[in-house]
């Protein structure tokens, strides 16, 4: 009975470890796929002479990768959204640093050339980047978005990677609109006309 009690406290004190370990692990990935899922439900919107898109911002402190973005037409299909190559930069430069208590945000804007042809894309903290169709795509739809989807891939605690499907945030119809003013811009605007 004396050889047993070392054993069974060991045991009862290794599992007690591991179970505390899991538990920080899974509630520090459900807060992750929190912060995730808030970051990339909000969307932004370019539309210009190269096409019209999407903006996604990583607004967490941790670097993803962006698997795929598909935006869902009212006709029933789906559309796969390519990287532009275009990636900006916000950070938030602390000035109390400097003697000043407020915040002022440093932005700037960068080619991401080397990755312009890449299927999964890294897109590092605080960072956006767009996603496009082209202004021949955008003629040619039959139909306009009404949703769409971005899938997300980021590390564990322990180094293994999740994916997490991340659906876009369309109130007021904000897809439609957007790109129907684009669509007509292209069909309209002598400059766009000139870049199909």
């Amino acid at each position: 009975m004396q050889y047993l009690e070392p054993i069974i406290s060991g045991t009862i004190t290794a599992t007690v470890w591991v179970v505390i370990v899991f538990t920080v692990n899974y509630l520090r990935n459900k807060f992750l796929e929190s912060e995730l899922t808030k970051s990339f439900r909000s969307i932004g919107y370019h539309a210009g002479g190269d096409g019209w898109g999407i903006v996604l911002h990583n607004l967490t402190r941790r670097a993803v990768k962006v698997r795929d973005v598909v935006l869902l037409f009212d006709a029933g299909y789906s559309q796969i959204v390519h990287f532009s190559g275009n990636m900006s930069i916000q950070r938030k430069v602390r000035l109390s640093l400097s003697g000043k208590k407020n915040k002022k945000i440093f932005t700037s804007s960068m080619e991401f050339e080397d990755q312009k042809n890449e299927k999964i894309i890294a897109l590092d903290f605080e960072m956006s980047g767009v996603w496009l169709l082209s202004n021949k795509t955008v003629l040619d739809c039959k139909s306009y978005p009404i949703g769409g989807y971005v899938i997300v891939e980021y590390q564990t605690i322990f180094g293994g990677c999740r994916s997490l499907e991340v659906i876009f945030n369309n109130s007021n119809d904000i897809l439609k609109t957007t790109f129907e003013h684009h669509k007509n811009q292209c069909e309209t605007n002598v400059f766009l006309k000139k870049n199909l």
